[in-house]
């Protein structure tokens, strides 16, 4: 029986006992690559007006509108890029944490496709998650805040690295990681706070990743904090 993404959400378990016996990837990427697509395009005005007012102080109304019609047109690549750049974020992070399960010896060693398979049901649960969460306006660019997480309780401190860091810290991500721990834990049959770790571990150097590519394209835009 093939595992379905949607199980996936609420019984991670018994759609990865699903994945032991029938390892299928499309089904979990379709769903995911959707509802990525979907929260870009609902989302993406209210990125351009972020980086409209981010821009340099000296920036001249003709330069935004410039800016403005950039992205705009930019949006149509974004969305035929969007399926090719998910497939390889999660398949390097499914590398990432095939590495990291297998540095001591376990009870089992499924095969990579297997791992690639839970991931990209954890990542179905994160864009599900973000896509609901910005439907019900749960998003910094709504209401501040973002998803409800650490910035609810402790705000940030006006740095964009910062900001970005915590409000990351949110029950979507908490979620999404616990599934994917529950999945290694059946796929690997080790123990359930290793498992655990070892969601962790992928998804902070993940992170780590995201944040560098944020301040890359900030560095670029030369925007202001």
């Amino acid at each position: 029986m093939t595992a379905s993404p949607f199980v996936f959400c609420v019984q991670p378990a018994k759609a990865s006992r699903n994945i032991l016996e029938r390892p299928v990837l499309w089904p979990a990427l379709t769903v995911a690559c959707l509802a990525g697509i979907v929260t870009l395009i609902l989302r993406w005005p209210l990125t351009v007006d972020a980086v409209l007012r981010h821009l340099p102080a000296a920036t001249t109304q003709e330069d935004q509108q410039g800016v403005r019609t950039a992205l705009t047109g930019e949006l149509l690549l974004r969305c035929m890029m969007f399926p090719i750049v998910a497939s390889l974020r999660i398949a390097a992070f499914s590398l990432l944490v095939y590495v990291l399960e297998r540095i001591p010896s376990l009870a089992r060693t499924p095969k990579y496709r297997m791992v690639l398979v839970v991931c990209a049901h954890a990542a179905c649960v994160q864009a599900l998650g973000e896509l609901l969460a910005f439907l019900a306006g749960w998003h910094p660019m709504l209401n501040g805040s973002g998803i409800p997480g650490a910035a609810w309780m402790i705000g940030d401190n006006g740095n964009y690295l910062a900001a970005a860091l915590i409000r990351s810290l949110n029950v979507v991500t908490l979620w999404s990681v616990t599934v994917l721990a529950v999945g290694l834990r059946v796929l690997f049959g080790g123990s359930s706070l290793r498992s655990f770790l070892v969601a962790i571990a992928a998804w902070s150097v993940s992170l780590l990743a995201n944040l560098w590519l944020i301040r890359l394209m900030h560095d670029a835009l030369h925007l202001r904090v």
